[in-house]
């Protein structure tokens, strides 16, 4: 409770200012390698991503956008090996931009609320 952080690190796809969305695929490849890096340093057991971009950045499945929006996953459930050296669990979450209108359809505020339990036990909350 004093230290709500602590034990969370905030990343992004891109290390550096985008001038311009049509540039973020190229940014994000140019990238691709410190975020890996990150991930390895870190070793996460939960890493959630916001946004199209960065789902599609850590993707390690088939799977639709909105199909694995709120769904935790397992990366040893998709992949034999990781970038990482390890396996992670991951949690897509969409963008909470006010211009994505996600959020407004039925349903999916409750199924982003009921995705909130998967990180309680993650921040030493209840398993």
């Amino acid at each position: 409770p004093a230290s709500p952080r602590a034990g969370i690190y905030f990343t992004s796809v891109i290390k550096c200012v985008c001038p311009s969305a049509r540039y973020f695929p190229l940014m994000a490849r140019n990238c691709r390698a410190f975020l890996q890096h990150q991930i390895a340093e870190l070793r996460p057991e939960l890493v959630i991503t916001l946004g199209r971009r960065s789902y599609e950045a850590l993707q390690v499945s088939d799977e639709e956008f909105d199909d694995a929006l709120c769904v935790l996953r397992n990366t040893s459930d998709f992949v034999l090996v990781t970038p990482y050296g390890f396996h992670v669990n991951l949690l897509h979450w969409p963008h909470p931009s006010g211009l994505n209108r996600w959020h407004n359809k039925e349903g999916n505020q409750t199924r982003l609320q009921n995705s909130f339990e998967f990180v309680s036990p993650f921040l030493g909350g209840k398993k």
